[in-house]
């Protein structure tokens, strides 16, 4: 198989659907029927060629709202995946190599878990590399290897296609930077690397900090618990799904700005059905530390008040 590098460009586009609620727009997906469909990508990762693919997220009768875009290179059996706007370093299988990063200086910290992340700093730009890691019953068999059906539906093709939009539509989500997807015969292994929100902390530590005697009051606690389910509904609203939301996946940043991170598996096309899981999995995951527990007895029902009302 040839090293030989191709380039292709994917265009994607998303768009609002206002329902039966115009306060509750979602996104949906419409894929179009053109010479350029989206399936192309599929052939270009088998014939190795150099051509261009495009899928459309639309509104119907009110027309498309959103363009991104998402750059692939393709270099034998890796591929790299980008959208092309969002970080003024070439993308690189070097960013993707912690143990690279480690001799040059570049890694800052670690987090460990159920995905590995290194902490880098490249000049005057922090980053986040995260390995994808499987769980549960699956992990018994691999801890990081997924089944290979296809490019676009890779772990890191579809949380960049989600970042990308989210981003666009100016939601708090972490700037996507590049994903890696390594294809052995009927598998593959990924990475994804992500803009690191600065000063952030999760919204467990925020709340812990202040509950053990940090400089945080009780008024500051009460509007991050608001500021919390302002920022989620903002996300049910265009129908945005987190797969895994939970108290370690929401961040405050030192303004306390609320963000939200991890979107692996997550999707723009979620009913309330599923939203209504989401925040209850939230809910859950505040009564696993009893310190949280405590201050979630009268903070939830801030964020729920909130979160009720909206953005």
């Amino acid at each position: 198989m040839s090293d030989n590098l191709y380039t292709i460009k994917v265009t994607e586009q998303a768009g609002f659907r206002l329902a039966h609620d115009p306060s509750k727009p979602r996104v949906w997906q419409m894929r179009l029927k053109s010479p350029n469909d989206g399936n192309h990508v599929a052939a270009i990762t088998d014939r190795r060629e150099t051509e261009q693919a495009q899928s459309t997220w639309c509104i119907g009768a009110h027309g498309c709202l959103l363009m991104v875009h998402l750059d692939v290179r393709a270099q034998g059996a890796t591929y790299f995946i980008s959208p092309p706007i969002t970080s003024s370093h070439e993308v690189s299988s070097n960013l993707f190599n912690p143990q690279w990063l480690e001799a040059q200086g570049l890694i800052e910290g670690t987090a460990q878990g159920r995905a590995a992340a290194w902490f880098i700093r490249l000049k005057d730009e922090q980053l986040v590399l995260r390995h994808y890691r499987r769980g549960g019953l699956p992990a018994r068999f691999s801890n990081d290897r997924f089944l290979w059906i296809g490019l676009r539906r890779s772990r890191p093709w579809r949380e960049l296609s989600v970042l990308s939009r989210l981003h666009a539509l100016g939601l708090p989500v972490p700037v996507p930077i590049a994903g890696r997807v390594q294809k052995k015969t009927v598998s593959y292994t990924a990475d994804i690397i992500t803009r690191r929100i600065p000063g952030a902390r999760s919204l467990a530590d925020f709340m812990l900090a202040s509950y053990f005697g940090d400089t945080h009051d009780q008024n500051a606690r009460d509007e991050v618990w608001r500021e919390t389910g302002r920022v989620i509904r903002a996300f049910h609203a265009i129908g945005a799904h987190h797969a895994d939301l939970n108290v370690r996946n929401i961040l405050v940043d030192e303004q306390r700005k609320v963000w939200l991170i991890d979107w692996d598996r997550g999707r723009l096309n979620a009913d309330a059905a599923i939203q209504n899981r989401s925040m209850a999995r939230l809910r859950r995951s505040l009564s696993r530390e009893a310190e949280l527990e405590t201050m979630a007895r009268q903070g939830w029902p801030l964020l729920m008040s909130a979160y009720s009302r909206g953005p």
